[in-house]
């Protein structure tokens, strides 16, 4: 049984004037500043070249201004290319900066195209989306120790062949992960 539409529910109270009580929020055009904030950081700090960086700040101004043109995404491709031109070493840290970076500019890039500047983002809302970010970039962070280490000048020569058998043997591993619920899907 539905209730009528008249009666809040116990989450939207109804103060007196008019407007439902949502708890903490922030205003929709905090989103994008931060957005922009995030960009131009990691387009300065990230950047290669003035150029680069000037392409960072552009592109990033304009996804706050107009989130459907899907500019924050070049950005983001942008941004992504900049590690190419860095030389691998575990004990840089841009590479680690960046891919939190970049992933935390996707996230929020998405709530801009659902949330409008003048709009109220509860930020009850955005807790699942953080508790991800922290669950997905912590073993992230760590393949990206591992593969700079592996790519790098300091991995002992003799190391390589164990490493790439205990890889092999985690990709099989994977692909049995995987498949496994395909497969079973599939009898009849």
């Amino acid at each position: 049984m539905s209730r009528p539409e008249s009666v809040p529910g116990p989450d939207l109270e109804r103060p007196s004037h008019g407007i439902a009580a949502i708890g903490a929020f922030v205003p929709g055009w905090v989103v994008r500043g931060v957005f922009f904030v995030l960009g131009a950081t990691l387009g300065i700090v990230e950047g290669t070249s003035a150029f680069w960086s000037g392409v960072v700040v552009v592109l990033a101004a304009t996804a706050v201004v107009v989130p459907r043109w899907m500019t924050a995404w070049v950005m983001l491709v942008v941004l992504a290319g900049t590690v190419l031109t860095r030389h691998p070493d575990p004990l840089d840290w841009h590479p680690y900066v960046l891919v939190a970076g970049v992933h935390a500019a996707h996230l929020i890039a998405s709530w801009m195209l659902v949330a409008p500047a003048r709009s109220r983002v509860q930020l009850r809302a955005l807790a699942p989306t953080a508790a991800r970010f922290v669950a997905i970039q912590v073993p992230t962070q760590l393949l990206i120790v591992a593969t700079l280490w592996l790519a790098s000048a300091t991995t002992p020569r003799g190391a390589l062949p164990a490493i790439a058998v205990v890889a092999a043997g985690a990709l099989g591993a994977l692909a049995l992960v995987l498949l496994a619920p395909l497969l079973r899907e599939r009898r009849p």
